[in-house]
């Protein structure tokens, strides 16, 4: 029968049978092995035709993304090339307050939207018909039903904020009418034309 030695704190000669050492290391650990930790539920991505990545959210709402520099023309002509349009602000303001995988998937990302033009400049929410309303005084939302409007007669553009410059700001998103149409958006937002 083979045995083993092992070293011991105070140095005293500990014997095992190799048989009783088999056997203890044949037992289950009670000590649960470290997992790696799990991420978060994402949007869905599918491939979808011209490059757009369709992305499904938890409300079953979809958006499609493409990761594409373009101005605004370049980016109006992807859309339709691909058989889909800009969001409305009331559109993308409805789906990304109401969606988180939607906004997570969308987060630091500025992109072109539809129409043009905003006289409204300040922090906003939005109401039931899903049009920019003002804060009612004392009304307590959280940074994800605030968006700030910066007036402009230019193109309609919108950005999403992580959370570090979203609690600095104190709002989530950004919706903008002052960006020149020849500025470079880093992604293409579209939805399906209705």
């Amino acid at each position: 029968m083979a045995s083993t030695t092992f070293q011991l704190k105070p140095p005293k000669p500990y014997t095992i049978s190799q048989e009783a050492l088999d056997a203890i290391l044949a037992e289950p650990s009670p000590i649960e092995p470290r997992r790696p930790p799990q991420p978060e539920p994402q949007a869905a991505q599918q491939a979808d035709k011209n490059g757009f990545k369709q992305v499904k959210g938890a409300t079953g709402k979809t958006l499609h993304i493409l990761e594409k520099w373009a101005d605004y023309s370049d980016s109006m002509e992807l859309l339709s090339e691909a058989g889909l349009k800009p969001p409305s602000y009331q559109e993308i303001l409805s789906l990304l307050m109401e969606d988180e995988q939607l906004r997570n998937a969308l987060q630091e990302k500025w992109f072109w939207l539809a129409g043009e033009g905003m006289k409204k400049n300040g922090i906003f929410t939005i109401s039931e018909k899903g049009e920019i309303r003002k804060i009612r005084w004392r009304e307590k939302l959280s940074l994800e039903r605030k968006v700030h409007v910066y007036k402009g007669n230019q193109p309609l553009s919108f950005r999403v904020y992580s959370d570090a410059p979203a609690a600095d700001h104190g709002w989530r998103f950004a919706l903008d009418a002052y960006a020149v149409p020849h500025n470079v958006a880093p992604v293409v937002v579209g939805v399906p034309k209705t």
